[in-house]
């Protein structure tokens, strides 16, 4: 499995690389991890449904500036080379305020903060690679 691995140190400075992971072999996987692999696998968005059946199906345990970077996958189908205008994002959650909650203009601002989201120029955002960690977090 390959994975993308990001990390800011104090100062700022952003750290990028990605690595080849491989399984553990144990002999005999302990009762808790067993418990643990019960839970479930990671959730895997699947961009040609519909939009509020997929903000229905996703956001219901989110915060809003993870609903704010769900949006904009959705709105960019999961590429990070599309542009989503503000407008469209802010037009869109407006209309499943019912899915979503009033929006508030520090989501976008705090999922920029996480890593989520980029706004290459004012306006306009980009989903960043990684974004889905949000779908497995509790």
């Amino acid at each position: 499995m390959k994975v993308q691995i990001v990390l800011t140190d104090e100062s700022g400075a952003t750290f990028e690389g990605f690595a080849d992971l491989t399984p553990k072999l144990s002999s005999r996987p302990t009762r808790s991890s067993r418990a643990s692999s019960r839970k479930g696998s990671p959730v895997r968005a699947n961009f040609s449904t519909p939009m509020r059946a997929f903000v229905k199906t996703h956001a219901r345990t989110l915060s809003g500036p993870k609903k704010f970077a769900l949006l904009v996958a959705y709105l960019s189908k999961n590429n990070p080379e599309k542009t989503v205008p503000f407008t469209d994002i802010e037009s869109n959650w407006n209309k499943m305020t019912g899915l979503l909650g009033k929006y508030n203009p520090a989501h976008s601002t705090r999922a920029k903060d996480n890593g989520w989201v980029d706004s290459p120029k004012q306006g306009v955002y980009v989903i960043v690679p990684g974004w889905e960690i949000i779908l497995n977090a509790t």
